[in-house]
Parts: structure tokens; C-alpha cells; sequence
């Protein structure tokens, strides 16, 4: 995006002041975009299991087809699922990528690896775009090493409906990875199925109890504190 065009695109925005759903979009679609790339990724805060992020394609030409969502951690369980299938059904393009545990402990710093689950998620959207103006839209973090121009929007999966998009898409696919592992035999005793991962009581008093499955991403801090011993 040039300096004159990143310009008049924040001038459009702080003037609307995102006012209804989309208008970041249609702010984007008047400085000449024709495609926009929401990306989002769930799973980095969990202590265990695999980064997922999804990449979804929107045609800013025409944005009608396309219907109003919340941020994934707004909705229930149930509600993101049926959102999933409309989603997939409505959009042009979307791509869903992974970063195994193994990955992560590699990189031992779960931002990194959330990136790389970004990275693999738009650039399996690159032959989609055809070579028309695209701009890329991120919650928050800058991404390195974009195909596309960069937009990091702070609270972006609340203000930008293709980030929304991106965030249910990530969050359905992880839940349901997380799922099916939990019922294979060496999982059941951690809660899986209803913690995802995440850290709470039942899950925290499962790790004192067994230790960590293979799965569990040990460098992380709290984690190393809890095994030693030490408050957490």
C-alpha cells in the first residue's frame, strides 16, 4: 500500500469511525482494493495442542452476499459451529492452516508460532487474488513476510467482518482437533473436551495428578513453574 493510499484509507476510517459492519471494507474497496484477507488464529493462550488460523477471502466488489458476525469469544459453542458452515459457503476463498505442538516447543515462543500459522494460512490465498489490488487484515500483530500489503487493526476480530470471519473459522477447526484428541486414551484424564486446552482448575489438578502428555507444551512458563512446584 503507498504512502498516499494508507493515507487516504485512515482519513476515510477516523472520518466514519467504523460506524455499521463493513465499513472498514467499503473504506477499502474506495481506495481501490478489490480483495481483503481477514486472518485470525486461535489456540496460542492454550497450554496444550496445536495453532490454528484461517485466512478468508473477501470480494470487495460486491459485498452483499456477506452477513454480519460477532467475534468468535462472543458466541457460544453451538452458534460458531453453524456460523462455520455459512461461512465456508458464503465466501469466495478461505484457507485453514496448522503449527503442531512439536513446532511450537521448537520455536518455544507461541507468537512465533502463531505467525507461522498466519503465513501458512494467506499464502495459500495468493493464486486466489489473480494479481488484483489485495490488503491483508490482522488482529493486532504486524506480519512479516506478507504477500500483500498489511493492515494491523487493534480489536480487528471485533471492528473488521472478514477478521471476525477468520477468528470462527480458527476457533471451530482447533475446538474440533482438540475434541478428537481428547478422547484417544492417554488424553481422557486431562478434560480436553471441555477445557480445549486451556488453563483452569480442572485441568491445572489433572497435570498435578498425571504430569504432561506429550501434547502439553512444556517450555511454557507456567507450566515449568507448576511442575516445579512453585505458585502459578
Amino acid at each position: 500500500m503507498s504512502e498516499v493510499t494508507l493515507s487516504r484509507f485512515l482519513s476515510l476510517c477516523t472520518r466514519r469511525l467504523f460506524p455499521e459492519p463493513f465499513s472498514i471494507e467499503k473504506a477499502l474497496r474506495e481506495v481501490g482494493f478489490r480483495y481483503a484477507i481477514g486472518v485470525d488464529e486461535a489456540g496460542t493462550g492454550a497450554f496444550f495442542g496445536p495453532i490454528h488460523a484461517a485466512a478468508v477471502l473477501f470480494d470487495l466488489s460486491d459485498l452483499s452476499n456477506y452477513f454480519e458476525v460477532k467475534e468468535s469469544k462472543q458466541l457460544t459453542e453451538k452458534k460458531r459451529e453453524e456460523l462455520f458452515w455459512k461461512i465456508i459457503e458464503t465466501v469466495p476463498r478461505y484457507a485453514i492452516a496448522e503449527v503442531n505442538v512439536r513446532e511450537i516447543e521448537a520455536f518455544r515462543n507461541v507468537q512465533r508460532a502463531g505467525a507461522l500459522a498466519r503465513w501458512r494460512a494467506v499464502t495459500q490465498l495468493v493464486s486466489s487474488c489473480d494479481s488484483h489490488p489485495t490488503v491483508l487484515l490482522i488482529d493486532h500483530f504486524p506480519m512479516k513476510d506478507s504477500p500483500f500489503p498489511v493492515l494491523a487493526i487493534s480489536h480487528g476480530d471485533e471492528l473488521v467482518q472478514c477478521i471476525a470471519y477468520a477468528s470462527i473459522l480458527a476457533k471451530v477447526t482447533r475446538d474440533w482437533v482438540v475434541k478428537a484428541i481428547a478422547q484417544l486414551p492417554d488424553f481422557a484424564c486431562y478434560g480436553i473436551d471441555s477445557n480445549k486446552g486451556y488453563r483452569c482448575k480442572a485441568h491445572w489438578n489433572a497435570i498435578r495428578r498425571y504430569g504432561l502428555s506429550p501434547l502439553h507444551r512444556k517450555h511454557m512458563p507456567e507450566l515449568e513453574r507448576l511442575l516445579s512446584g512453585r505458585e502459578v
